[in-house]
């Protein structure tokens, strides 16, 4: 059967059989600072059975086809990423799985890493678009990356399964991410400036092509290689030695003895020492895993040898976990077929302006308790304005590198929200957007998990004042990493039709726990 799109299955034949169920062709787009990849999925997806929801929920992902994972191309002096050729790649990848553009209904396109800073990242994304179609772009800085890697590994489904601290270290080409995952939440973020390509060189020759700036951050003094001659004998080695001693001692709780210009700004390492488990995803944990021993001309090789002896030999606490993700930790697609309705009650500003298409959700992490009536209202009483407007402005600064027209936000009221609750949801948001410093322009959504939206919007805009392009919305299920879009108002009815677009990833293979790094088998598979 040829790949297709939504009502192209041959399972089913019945007209009854689509009114609840959808199958649909994803594509996810992955360009990184060092490396890009593509794959297409397909997927089915099915109309919840409960009550008169309308919201379809993945049911089986299927990988049709992936490309190699290839060098990410730059323009002669590496100032910009070659969008042309980022175009053609796209465009080859459909030729080569067989499908036309036609043939794929949604998908993600992700700018991660040193590609993210490059001064034509936009252009990147436009070029995708016109080969591919217009998707989901995710420009994912540092520390939302660390979040994307932390799901694209299993850490955050693994720590939710097992009820244990998780720590995810993702180490690329120009960063390392660590993030540390409890209950099915990431916690803490942490970026280092130290990745496999800092340095790069030709392979046959050993001449050196490029060195960053960041690689001083952990250089060692006595080190310091030149571009166009060639790499100094030991120079790898203890390049890649003084790279793993960063990463670990992150790891570790150790972060406050490195060099500060290796920490990027807004990283949170407390804790990471506390996790039971560790893993790894990115271009280097193929080394740690020995999944793979090509040298490619950068110090990934090296730096996953050490990081995988030093673990072997106790540098850590925390057990060693194997997941499917590796370098291909990232999403694999996006599933736009969760069609909501909001309309019990509903709040809008007149300067509010709709539809609005691709609006990032952010989920600020407030105290709720759910397991009775008397224990909630404890909680939402304790929760002031002053911890809403942290848990929001964090938030923002996460998803700094997505806002561009409009931001969401997800707010759990609880049980009983008592006026006290409400305000103190709406003061903590109209204070966190103006100490963020968000545009006036920018347009603002309030999503609420109960019909409180009408009272959310009358204390922002009757008792605070707030003069923002707002829209409070209620009665919507959420999750970590979707992105809605959100049409006018249908009248007479009153609602605002919602779609949600959830971030997918590839389906987690069985996870295996090593003993120590080294009992896995070395595979020379290509990377």
């Amino acid at each position: 059967m040829r790949y297709g799109g939504a009502g192209r299955d041959d399972e089913a034949d019945s007209p009854y059989y689509w009114r609840d169920n959808v199958a649909i062709v994803s594509v996810g787009i992955d360009i990184g600072s060092s490396t890009s990849h593509l794959s297409f999925s397909r997927l089915k997806l099915r109309r919840e059975l409960r009550g008169l929801s309308s919201r379809f929920v993945v049911v089986e992902r299927t990988l049709l086809w992936s490309s190699d994972i290839t060098l990410t191309p730059y323009t002669a002096g590496g100032a910009r990423i070659d969008a042309g050729a980022i175009g053609a790649f796209v465009g080859d990848c459909y030729e080569r799985a067989g499908l036309a553009r036609a043939d794929v209904d949604t998908g993600v396109v992700i700018l991660t890493g040193q590609a993210l800073k490059r001064e034509n990242s936009r252009t990147i994304a436009d070029a995708v678009s016109a080969r591919a179609g217009d998707f989901v772009c995710v420009a994912a800085g540092d520390h939302f990356e660390a979040v994307l890697s932390a799901f694209g590994s299993g850490s955050v489904e693994l720590s939710r399964e097992t009820g244990r601290g998780v720590l995810c270290v993702d180490i690329g080409g120009g960063t390392t991410k660590l993030s540390l995952s409890r209950d099915g939440r990431v916690v803490r973020t942490g970026i280092l400036s130290v990745g496999a390509r800092l340095v790069s060189w030709d392979t046959a020759s050993r001449t050196v092509l490029a060195v960053a700036g960041e690689l001083d951050a952990f250089r060692p003094a006595a080190v310091r290689p030149v571009v166009g001659q060639p790499i100094e004998p030991g120079a790898e080695e203890a390049l890649a030695a003084a790279a793993a001693d960063a990463i670990l001692a992150a790891a570790t709780g150790h972060a406050d003895a490195l060099n500060p210009a290796a920490v990027i700004p807004g990283s949170d390492f407390r804790e990471m020492e506390t996790a039971e488990l560790i893993t790894f995803s990115g271009g280097v944990a193929e080394y740690v895993f020995s999944r793979q021993d090509r040298d490619f001309g950068d110090l990934g090789r090296a730096i996953g040898r050490q990081v995988r002896d030093r673990l072997a030999a106790g540098a850590s606490g925390a057990r060693l976990v194997a997941t499917a993700g590796g370098i291909r930790a990232t999403v694999a697609g996006a599933s736009q077929y969760s069609v909501q309705v909001s309309g019990n009650t509903v709040s809008a500003s007149r300067a509010a302006e709709l539809p609005l298409r691709n609006v990032p959700v952010m989920h600020p992490h407030l105290a709720v308790d759910t397991t009775g009536a008397e224990e909630t209202t404890s909680a939402e009483e304790t929760t002031s304005a002053a911890e809403v407007a942290s848990a929001v402005v964090r938030e923002l600064e996460l998803h700094r590198h997505e806002l561009a027209g409009a931001v969401a936000f997800s707010l759990r009221v609880g049980e009983l929200p008592a006026y006290p609750r409400l305000r103190a949801l709406a003061e903590g948001v109209a204070t966190a957007l103006d100490r963020f410093g968000l545009p006036a322009g920018t347009s603002v959504v309030v999503l609420t998990d109960r019909d409180v939206a009408q009272s959310i919007g009358r204390i922002l805009f009757s008792e605070l004042g707030v003069r923002r392009p707002v829209v409070c919305l209620d009665s919507l299920a959420l999750e970590e990493l979707d992105f809605v879009d959100i049409g006018a108002q249908l009248l007479p009815a009153g609602v605002y039709p919602v779609v949600v677009k959830s971030l997918l990833f590839s389906p987690r293979a069985s996870i295996v726990v090593a003993a120590s790094p080294a009992s896995s088998s070395p595979a020379n598979s290509r990377m």
